[in-house]
């Protein structure tokens, strides 16, 4: 819930000199110790967790 509401905020559209500008995000998320124990195993489950949003696949 967290990311969606991040993720809704970020995208908002704003103006620039005029013109409407937005912008995406793609969100992903790790959990010690669920997703995994060791820094580096938490840091590639949150970026394939990232490619996955990215591309629309949960």
């Amino acid at each position: 819930m967290v990311a969606d509401h991040l993720q809704g905020l970020i995208c908002q559209p704003y103006m620039i000199k005029g013109q409407v500008a937005t912008i995406g995000v793609s969100i992903g998320i790790s959990l010690y110790p669920d997703d995994a124990t060791e820094i580096n195993q938490l840091i590639h489950k949150a970026d394939q967790e990232m490619y996955q949003a990215k591309h629309g696949v949960q």
